[in-house]
């Protein structure tokens, strides 16, 4: 699956950086990971779990504001 990536704020004010891809020949968003974002190098930022309502509003951001190229399933 080829995974992009998108800055969010959380509820709480953080910024993130989320990891996702498309499932079901890009029918739904599959969230790959999520971390804090710092001026560090992102394999050292630290991992975070977002709440289920988080997932919820930034699938439905993606799913709203997704590129083209994003979702078509080249067989990759």
């Amino acid at each position: 699956m080829q995974t992009f990536f998108q800055d969010f704020t959380r509820d709480d004010g953080t910024l993130i950086c989320v990891e996702y891809g498309y499932g079901d020949l890009g029918a739904h968003v599959m969230f790959e990971d999520a971390w804090r974002k710092a001026d560090e190098h992102m394999e050292d930022a630290p991992r975070i779990e977002l709440s289920d309502d988080e997932r919820d509003r930034f699938e439905a951001w993606i799913m709203e504001h997704r590129w083209h190229d994003d979702h078509m399933d080249d067989g990759e």
